[in-house]
């Protein structure tokens, strides 16, 4: 399946498809904020800078911006990167998780873990077009591309690539081995929002199933990552 977006002259989305409400977004002082219909106000929980509203399982962070991680699609999502990882490597993604959480308890889990996590899924443009779209990044992720989660859900993963042509198809490339072998891995550089090196070592890119076992997708368990300065 496909999700049609419609966009303007840019390719660069801006769509939050985790949102389980209508958002608006404004950046304050580095500080993205999302702003909902609620009437309510809630008591935001702190510790070391990562927040969780004391009546959800939100998480909010200077920079990161806001992490429904009760939204049914970031828990779907989450499960199917850990499904498919198991399926592909016969192992645990993460073998430190503790057995028997559950789904929400899992998407936490894997959100906030120390290795970074990123996955993307075809995209059909109003223009015909398709390209990879992030659908899903965790905090170490976020941090490594200094890109809140509503940014890099947004953005094609292409656009993480330096733009020179040799490039593009040695990314190219190494989508094309993953998706005929199921997994490939690989040493790249990618770059962050500000500009600053990436280096990947060893990232693990591995295809991606749904529910109906069919493809979904791809994801990567990145455990070696120096952001350069």
């Amino acid at each position: 399946m496909h999700l049609v977006c419609n966009h303007a002259s840019s390719k660069h989305l801006r769509i939050d498809p985790f949102s389980p409400h209508a958002t608006r977004l404004s950046a304050v002082r580095g500080r993205t904020q999302v702003k909902t219909s609620r009437r309510h106000t809630e008591r935001n929980i702190c510790v070391k800078g990562l927040c969780r509203s004391d009546s959800s399982n939100d998480l909010e962070e200077d920079g990161l911006g806001v992490v429904d991680l009760n939204n049914p699609l970031v828990v779907r999502q989450t499960q199917r990167i850990l499904n498919s990882f198991q399926r592909t490597f016969s192992r645990p993604m993460l073998k430190e998780m503790p057995d028997g959480l559950s789904p929400t308890e899992q998407a936490r889990y894997v959100f906030l873990a120390d290795a970074a996590i990123i996955s993307h899924d075809r995209v059909q443009f109003d223009d015909g077009s398709f390209d990879n779209v992030y659908n899903y990044a965790n905090r170490a992720a976020l941090k490594a591309f200094e890109r809140t989660f509503q940014e890099m859900t947004s953005m094609p993963s292409s656009q993480s690539t330096a733009s020179q042509d040799e490039h593009q198809k040695a990314r190219n490339a190494l989508l094309g081995e993953a998706l005929l072998k199921g997994h490939a891995i690989y040493t790249f550089d990618r770059y962050s929002s500000t500009g600053k090196t990436i280096r990947i070592v060893d990232g693990i890119l591995f295809n991606l199933v749904d529910e109906m076992d069919l493809y979904a997708g791809q994801a990567v368990l990145l455990e070696n990552v120096t952001v350069l300065k």
